[in-house]
């Protein structure tokens, strides 16, 4: 057994057992006094900060040839993914793999080694967009990274894009009457439908749009609902731009009012993706350390968004690679392996050295 092993384990179990669930973002001055606790422990310098109202570590003051960014916050969860377990090999929990798992191998590795250009950032916020999170620490000027890696669950990937993201609520209105005289009203439900079908002919090969996931309307069986409403979910290539998306729900909205159906749109989230391109150096160097460590990677465009992506904007090459898998992460049997919390402290060290060595 690697002598730190227990420790990480030991580490990641206590994270989870801290429901820093977002929303609403509660227990996250628990989350981080213990994170920078243990970074003391670590020997690891940190600066804690507020950003938002929402706390954040950072550490390392050099040149920040290199940047590990992670986050704290996690999806909802049943109770019992907060009382981590070990079995077989697997820590469980709700966070081993996105992304407690992640950050502690970043923090454990950052302690073996000894490099002021190493700097690192942790926040929250990654869940519901990192706005109040990394945004708002770039924003003030707080992190001057030269690249950017971060502890995301990738599968064994090297996510060096992400895909963009459109979300709105699209809210339609009728008016209401009783069951008996539907005449009378305007029947928002069915519009709704008519809609609905205009947002479903959008779907493209090289995108994917979810309808549907949170759903309002009605308020009694005899009545004619006079208000409806569903949410989009738009994620879209690199290669595609946000205006693009927009330009195509403002066509459908005005579409339909054309028709005269009465509609609103209210935006919940909105992003570009990014592309960092695979000959970059960070690309590179992490491809050769996960090979030499795992053997084999694959380097692909993360579907969803990434918290890296306000990095890339300001056009600092990022990328995301870390322990855990994708398609576990967020659900009722989120896990991590134990071996892969080990490689990526590993492939983290690697990484860093490298980094440093190659720096003019």
């Amino acid at each position: 057994m690697i002598p730190f092993q227990e420790d990480i384990i030991t580490f990641t179990k206590r994270l989870i057992e801290i429901p820093t669930v977002n929303p609403p973002g509660k227990q996250y001055e628990e989350c981080i006094t213990l994170i920078q606790k243990h970074c003391d422990t670590l020997g690891l310098e940190t600066t804690g900060v507020t950003c938002d109202g929402l706390p954040a570590l950072i550490g390392g003051t050099g040149r920040g040839i290199l940047h590990f960014h992670a986050h704290y916050d996690v999806v909802r969860g049943n109770g019992s993914q907060f009382h981590p377990f070990l079995k077989d090999g697997k820590l469980y929990g709700r966070g081993a793999s996105d992304m407690k798992g992640g950050l502690a191998a970043m923090l454990y590795a950052l302690s073996y080694l000894d490099s002021p250009d190493i700097s690192f950032s942790i926040t929250a916020d990654e869940e519901t967009g990192g706005i109040h999170g990394v945004h708002c620490l770039l924003q003030r000027e707080l992190l001057h990274p030269q690249a950017v890696l971060m502890p995301e669950a990738s599968s064994n990937r090297i996510w060096n894009g992400c895909w963009g993201a459109f979300a709105a609520q699209i809210t339609v209105k009728g008016k209401s009457s009783h069951s008996i005289y539907q005449e009378r009203g305007t029947n928002a439900f069915s519009d709704m439908i008519d809609v609905v079908q205009h947002f479903r002919n959008q779907r493209s090969e090289r995108g994917s749009l979810l309808l549907g996931g949170a759903l309002t309307g009605g308020t009694q069986f005899n009545m004619v609902p006079e208000s409806c409403s569903f949410s989009i979910d738009w994620r879209f290539p690199p290669e595609q731009t946000l205006s693009s998306i927009k330009s195509s729900v403002t066509e459908i909205m005005e579409f339909m009012q054309k028709e005269g159906i009465s509609l609103s749109c209210t935006p919940l989230l909105e992003t570009e993706g990014f592309f960092t391109p695979p000959q970059s150096e960070i690309v590179k160097t992490v491809n050769q350390a996960v090979h030499e460590v795992r053997g084999s990677c694959i380097t692909q465009v993360c579907p969803g968004f990434l918290d890296i992506r306000y990095f890339a904007f300001r056009g600092v090459p990022a990328i995301a690679y870390g322990p855990g898998l994708l398609e576990y992460a967020h659900g009722p049997q989120e896990y991590v392996k134990v071996q892969d919390l080990m490689d990526a402290v590993s492939i983290y060290q690697r990484v860093a050295k490298s980094m440093v060595r190659q720096a003019p």
